[in-house]
C-alpha cells in the first residue's frame, strides 16, 4: 500500500472535548498507523472537557499545527460555573456570531489559515489536502487553497447538511446566498466529496447539480467504532443495576431529537411493567423541557441522569445495560449517529427511534436492534415486544471499525492521486 503527506484541515482536533472532533481523531489515528504521514492544522484548544482523545493523535507520524483564529473558541466552549458568568459568555458570544460569524465559527479563519497551509504544503511538498467540516468554512478555505495550487489533490469531508440544514437560520437572503456560493465552491475545487452516509451525499449532490459543469467523485464513508476503547470482555453488573432491564443513552439529546426522546418516555411513563426498569442518561446536559415533564420519572427512580463522563466510562455503562437507546431527529433522516456503531460495537442490542431513512436500514441490514420508525402508526408499541423477546442480534459491522474505514480512505488518497497523475508535486 502506498504511503503518502496528508494535510488535514480540521477546526475541531485533540483537545478539544465533543463529538465534532471523534471521527477525524480515528481515521488520523488509524491512516497514521498506515504509514502515512499527517499534517493537522487546527486551532489552540484548551483543554474544556474529559473526551479529549490527545492519545489517539500521538504518534511520530502525526504532527499538528496550532494556528491562530480570530474567533473565540475557547471562550465560546467554556462552561463557568457561575450561572451569571455563562450568560453574559453566552450573550458576547451570540452577538459576535450574528454580527460577523453569522455563518459559523471558520468563517474568517481564511487570513491564517491559508498563507500558513500554502507555505506548509511547498515545504513538504505535500500531495493531498482532506478537510473536515463543521465548521464548514474550513471546507471553504481548503478551495481557496487548491485555487492557489491547482495541482493539488482535495478531498472535501462533511459530516452534516452546511446551508441544507433546516435548522440553520440567515438574518438575509444575501447572507444565506454567500454561504450557498461558498458551499458550491467547496464542492467545485474538490476532486472527491465524501459524506457519512448515502442520504448526505444525496443532499449534497443536489445541491450541486446544474451549479458546477462536472461534479467530482461522491463517496460514502461511513462513521465508526474504535475496536481500542470498546470494553473488552463482559462487564458486571454493579448491584444497582441487577434485577432490571437497563436502557442507556450517552451523547446530547439536541436539534429535536429530544422530540423522539418524549415520545420514549410517554411509553414508559403510561405502561405497566412487569420487571422493574431503568433509564440511564449520560451526557453533558439534559434539555431542562424533559427534566422538567418528567421529574416524577427521576423522583422515581426509573430515570437518572449520570451527567457528563469520559467515553470509557461511558461505554462501560453501556457493557452494562440491557439496551442502548438511540435517537434520530425528523429533519435528518439521512445521518447515522456514531452512537449506532459503538453501541454494536460493545455487543449491546440499539433501542432506535427514529423517522426511518440510513438509520433504519442500517439497524435492519447489519441486525443491531430494534427500530422504531416513528412515522408509521402505532411504532412505540413495538418496545413491547422488544421488551418480552429474548432475539439473538449479530452485530455484523466489523466493516465499519475505524481499521476498515481507514483503508477505505487510504485507498481513495491513492485513487485521487492516481487519477490527477499526482505522486509527487512540484510546487513553483
Amino acid at each position: 500500500m502506498s504511503k503518502h503527506k496528508i494535510l488535514l484541515i480540521a477546526y475541531k482536533f485533540p483537545p478539544f472535548a465533543g463529538v465534532g472532533c471523534f471521527r477525524w481523531t480515528k481515521l488520523t489515528k488509524y491512516l497514521a498507523k498506515l504509514g502515512h504521514e499527517i499534517h493537522v492544522i487546527t486551532v489552540d484548544w484548551n483543554q474544556l472537557g474529559v473526551n479529549t482523545f490527545i492519545s489517539d493523535v500521538s504518534s511520530e507520524n502525526i504532527t499538528i499545527h496550532k494556528i491562530a483564529s480570530n474567533y473565540p473558541y475557547n471562550l465560546k466552549h467554556k462552561q463557568y460555573k457561575n450561572r451569571s458568568i455563562n450568560f453574559l459568555k453566552n450573550s458576547f458570544v451570540e452577538l459576535l456570531e450574528k454580527a460577523i460569524f453569522w455563518d459559523d465559527e471558520a468563517q474568517h479563519w481564511g487570513d491564517q489559515l491559508v498563507p500558513y497551509a500554502i507555505d506548509l504544503i511547498k515545504e513538504l511538498n505535500i500531495p493531498t489536502v482532506i478537510a473536515t467540516g463543521h465548521p464548514f468554512n474550513a471546507n471553504y478555505w481548503a478551495a481557496q487553497i487548491k485555487k492557489e495550487l491547482p495541482e493539488l489533490s482535495l478531498i472535501q469531508d462533511f459530516r452534516d447538511p452546511w446551508v441544507q440544514h433546516k435548522l440553520k437560520r440567515y438574518s438575509s437572503i444575501k447572507r444565506k446566498k454567500i454561504a450557498q456560493s461558498r458551499m458550491i465552491e467547496s464542492i467545485k475545487y474538490a476532486d472527491a466529496v465524501v459524506t457519512v452516509t448515502s442520504g448526505l451525499s444525496d443532499i449534497y449532490r443536489e445541491s450541486a447539480r446544474n451549479k458546477i459543469k462536472v461534479l467530482p467523485s461522491f463517496i460514502t464513508i461511513s462513521n465508526g467504532y474504535d475496536e481500542d476503547d470498546m470494553p473488552s470482555s463482559y462487564v458486571e453488573r454493579t448491584p444497582t443495576l441487577k434485577d432490571r432491564i437497563v436502557i442507556t443513552h450517552i451523547g446530547s439529546i439536541s436539534n429535536r431529537r429530544d422530540i423522539p426522546c418524549c415520545k420514549f418516555l410517554d411509553y414508559i411513563a403510561n405502561t405497566n411493567f412487569s420487571f422493574p426498569i431503568l433509564i440511564q442518561f449520560a451526557g453533558s446536559s439534559l434539555p431542562d423541557s424533559i427534566m422538567q415533564k418528567y421529574q416524577h420519572l427521576f423522583d422515581a427512580g426509573i430515570c437518572i441522569y449520570k451527567g457528563m463522563m469520559s467515553p470509557q466510562d461511558a461505554y462501560l455503562l453501556v457493557a452494562q445495560s440491557d439496551f442502548a437507546l438511540q435517537l434520530n431527529a425528523d429533519i435528518v433522516p439521512y445521518l447515522v449517529s456514531t452512537k449506532i456503531f459503538e453501541y454494536a460495537g460493545i455487543s449491546v442490542p440499539t433501542i432506535s427511534l427514529n423517522y426511518g431513512g440510513d438509520i433504519e436500514a442500517l439497524i435492519h441490514t447489519h441486525n443491531l436492534g430494534v427500530s422504531i420508525n416513528l412515522n408509521t402508526p402505532n411504532a412505540i408499541q413495538r418496545l413491547d415486544k422488544a421488551f418480552n423477546t429474548s432475539t439473538q442480534y449479530s452485530f455484523d459491522i466489523t466493516q465499519y471499525s475505524y481499521t476498515n474505514l481507514a483503508l477505505q480512505y487510504s485507498k481513495l488518497i491513492s485513487d485521487t492521486l492516481k487519477q490527477s497523475n499526482l505522486v509527487e508535486p512540484s510546487y513553483d
